[in-house]
């Protein structure tokens, strides 16, 4: 760890504990911190200090003394005695500028190593940064006038480090801390390390929201610059929430619950954002943790569907297969999957439901194959919490068994930013669904960050280029760029391309002209429930 790291890490002063002007003087001397000079300490130096004074006046009024039996003497032995006082005299000299020594060496040693205690007890040792403990310090001191308090929490941390190793994660850990306590410092702010991958600033005096924005956008500018290491780039992002003294609260503890709060927020919407507390997230936060409640029984309730999304081949214009998606209907509301599938997912509710997910798509693939007798192809979403699962590979082996479905017939979807996650276990996992027979997608291709290295290597079928190139293909000449080099690389790699989010007929027109092979979206079809899915697919067969 480098000295900036550490530097970065000094405690507003304010939130330092009070301490006596000559201990602040002492301190200074020595150049250590104050507050190490406890009172024992300084008794100990205080009453050896007097014994050494004590002892020299003793032995000067001897000396005295016996200088004046000298004047008077009449004997011979009057400069032997004069040269055994001033050996005395010598020797107490020496002694006591040894003993001087010895004590300032001892104090300075123990000074050090509580030094060193107190840093460690108030700052992180990996990032050098304060901890929670300083943290809860500086909001104390911080509380007589107006402040803002920041929560911030790394996305995709620990998916990232297990791919990278314990060494080269806290190495990254490293970096995060120090560019955020950077840009912090910038802005007259300070930086924690509250745990694990949450970190938080306190920014005093901040009393405008407008300070505070600025603030907030050079941490999210710092933190979208790529980390390097090993000689591979890595880009993460921040979900942070915000809570400002005293608009948002009248005291430390609520402060922090509020802007717990807003890093929740941030966290729902998908993260890579920032929210700023307001009551209304109140009402949110109580929305959450109704949903989640709800979602541990919405299966056995039967409150969540399927329905299915048609996808057009586009050389002959016949159907092409289906896209699973997801519905939750709760006492007659519907849930949009944006809410609850980032909850089910934090939450781990998301195993079971896409295991769920899985066998009633398997199913339905089976049912049309046997109706109709012609190759439809159901794909199936894959969330990452369900991909890492470690009975995930055995769960997909344990449907196709008992719905009889032909793998062929399905084909898991997953996303480009799985790839950055544990890469070789991605492929070697891969491997093994494709030697089941099971077809391979990458969805939202072209959002995430993946190395085309990877990509060569991943066993795949089909890329499906995301929705957000596809929205201005027909009149931003940059989109229709990334979509026709998109589709090339497909077809170069061997590999279908199938574009989403297609809604009109332009669209569908441009989409032709590069060569794209299917598309998916409203100008085709929109999604449809099974029974209107099957009369769509009788039509189409």
């Amino acid at each position: 760890m480098n000295d900036a790291t550490h530097a970065s890490g000094d405690l507003p002063p304010d939130a330092r504990p009070e301490v006596p002007a000559d201990a602040r003087h002492l301190g200074r001397k020595f150049s250590i911190e104050a507050r190490l000079f406890g009172r024992y300490d300084r008794a100990i130096v205080y009453a050896v200090l007097i014994g050494l004074v004590l002892s020299g006046a003793l032995l000067l009024f001897r000396l005295e003394m016996e200088a004046r039996e000298l004047l008077t003497a009449t004997d011979g032995d009057a400069s032997e005695r004069l040269a055994s006082i001033t050996r005395q005299f010598h020797v107490y000299i020496v002694g006591t500028f040894l003993t001087g020594l010895f004590m300032l060496h001892h104090v300075r040693a123990r000074f050090r190593l509580e030094a060193k205690l107190v840093h460690q007890a108030d700052h992180d040792p990996l990032t050098g940064l304060p901890n929670m403990r300083s943290f809860d310090a500086a909001l104390q001191a911080a509380r007589t006038g107006p402040y803002s308090v920041v929560l911030a929490s790394i996305d995709r941390f620990e998916r990232v480090a297990a791919e990278l190793g314990l060494a080269s994660a806290d190495r990254l850990m490293a970096m995060c801390a120090e560019r955020i306590a950077r840009a912090s410092r910038l802005h007259r702010g300070h930086a924690f390390r509250l745990d694990g991958v949450k970190l938080g600033m306190l920014f005093v005096g901040k009393s405008t929201h407008h300070d505070l924005s600025a603030a907030i956008f050079a941490v999210q500018a710092a933190m979208a610059e790529p980390f390097v290491l090993n000689r591979r780039e890595v880009f993460l992002s921040m979900s942070l929430g915000t809570a400002e003294a005293p608009a948002d609260a009248g005291g430390p503890g609520e402060l922090i619950r509020n802007a717990s709060t807003a890093l929740q927020a941030a966290q729902a919407y998908g993260g890579d954002t920032h929210v700023r507390y307001s009551p209304d997230l109140q009402s949110i936060r109580s929305e959450k943790l109704w949903m989640e409640a709800a979602l541990n029984h919405a299966i056995e309730r039967g409150e969540m569907t399927l329905h299915y999304q048609p996808q057009q081949r586009l050389r002959d214009g016949r159907l092409a297969g289906f896209e699973a998606l997801l519905r939750w209907q709760h006492d007659g509301r519907s849930i949009s999957p944006s809410d609850f599938i980032p909850l089910a997912e934090e939450s781990g509710q998301i195993i079971a439901i896409g295991d769920w997910v899985l066998r009633e798509a398997c199913a339905q693939a089976r049912a049309w194959r046997e109706r109709f007798r012609c190759p439809i192809v159901v794909a199936i979403n894959i969330s990452p919490r369900q991909f890492q699962h470690p009975g995930f590979l055995a769960g997909v082996r344990r449907v196709i068994d008992e719905t009889g479905v032909s793998p062929a017939d399905i084909e898991l979807e997953i996303t480009e930013g799985m790839m950055l996650e544990r890469a070789e276990k991605v492929i070697a996992l891969l491997n093994e669904l494709r030697a089941l027979g099971v077809r391979i997608a990458i969805d939202d291709f072209g959002t995430g960050y993946s190395s085309l290295s990877y990509l060569t290597r991943l066993p795949i079928d089909r890329l499906k280029i995301d929705r957000a190139f596809i929205q201005g293909i027909a009149h931003d000449p940059r989109n229709a760029s990334v979509v026709q080099a998109a589709i090339s690389l497909g077809h170069n790699l061997g590999l279908s391309v199938l574009a989403e989010g297609v809604e009109s007929c332009a669209q569908r027109d441009w989409l032709t002209g590069l060569d794209c092979d299917e598309i998916q979206g409203f100008v085709y079809g929109r999604p449809l429930p099974a029974a209107a899915a099957e009369s769509f697919l009788r039509n189409r067969c």
